[in-house]
């Protein structure tokens, strides 16, 4: 199945941890809009999908396609361009008029974010040797995930914003690239958001009346508290109606969320060799997108 007339109209190249989740879900809310289903088809940066073809990418991750203006794709990895470097490149050839999303959020947040999500995840469901080993250090605690020679070369790769967006403006004009910060959405969202419909020519209303709160969040995920297993074993949860069973799942009393648990805390040393990594990068990109060199401090994030 190839959807007539279309091929794709907006990627949400990334950065990971930086809100793409949310902000796919606020756009797929929009009614001339369809984002793609999974959030994050990695049709452009992998040649094995890509060769497929549009056939195979409409039919996969747009089945449910009814005649919206636009159709986005959310994939993350599109902005690592040492793993994925023809991300860019399939983009162009297969629409040189496509629009470029990049929302990012302070490096050292981001990288926090990772260890976090990596704590979560088992070393046995991922598809690569590299993801296990930041599935392995990440349970080793943050500061072994965030010492690690080649865990940490990655995360200055990718927290080099200007590094990584420049190859896509070397395809694409500087008109075809919405550059986005996730503070700024947090802090502004109607602002940002009135920017966003702007550059996609779609309606900001739709985007207010949406009223999405933030998603794949540490505070969404919760772990039972130590007494849970017990009770289990004793059946106690069913004997309570579902609706009450869901509000005992998340209240504090039975469970406690991931946020107040997963705290992490730089060795000081890798804290200062990150900075001065990205640093030079991340104020030159600060500079081209219209923020003050101090945007982000380069002490402890805040944000």
């Amino acid at each position: 199945m190839t959807i007539p007339g279309k091929t794709i109209d907006f990627v949400i190249i990334g950065t990971a941890k930086a809100g793409t989740t949310s902000l796919a879900s606020w756009l797929g809310s929009h009614p001339d809009v369809c984002m793609s289903s999974p959030k994050e088809t990695m049709f452009f940066g992998s040649p094995r999908l890509f060769d497929q073809g549009l056939d195979y990418f409409h039919s996969h991750f747009f089945p449910h396609y009814n005649g919206e203006a636009l159709i986005g794709d959310a994939t993350p990895a599109y902005s690592d361009w040492d793993r994925h470097p023809g991300s860019p490149k399939r983009v162009f050839n297969v629409n040189r008029n496509a629009k470029i999303i990049y929302i990012v959020r302070h490096p050292f947040k981001k990288v926090e974010s990772s260890w976090q999500m990596y704590v979560n995840l088992s070393p046995d469901l991922v598809r690569t040797g590299k993801h296990r080993l930041y599935c392995q250090k990440a349970r080793e605690g943050f500061a072994a995930f965030v010492s690690d020679s080649s865990l940490f070369d990655d995360f200055v790769g990718v927290c080099s914003y200007q590094y990584q967006l420049t190859f896509w403006a070397e395809q694409f004009p500087s008109e075809n690239i919405h550059v986005m910060f996730l503070e700024d959405l947090i802090s502004h969202r109607d602002h940002e958001l009135s920017c966003l419909s702007d550059f996609l020519d779609i309606s900001v209303q739709p985007l207010f009346d949406a009223d999405l709160k933030a998603e794949n969040t540490l505070n969404q995920r919760r772990k039972p508290r130590w007494f849970m297993p017990y009770l289990r074993k004793l059946r106690f949860q069913k004997l309570l109606p579902k609706s009450v069973k869901m509000r005992a799942d998340r209240s504090g009393f039975f469970s406690v969320s991931q946020s107040s648990l997963l705290k992490p805390i730089w060795p000081d040393e890798v804290l200062v060799r990150f900075a001065e990594a990205v640093q030079a990068d991340i104020q030159q990109f600060l500079k081209a997108h219209g923020k003050n060199e101090d945007f982000y401090s380069f002490q402890q994030a805040q944000v």
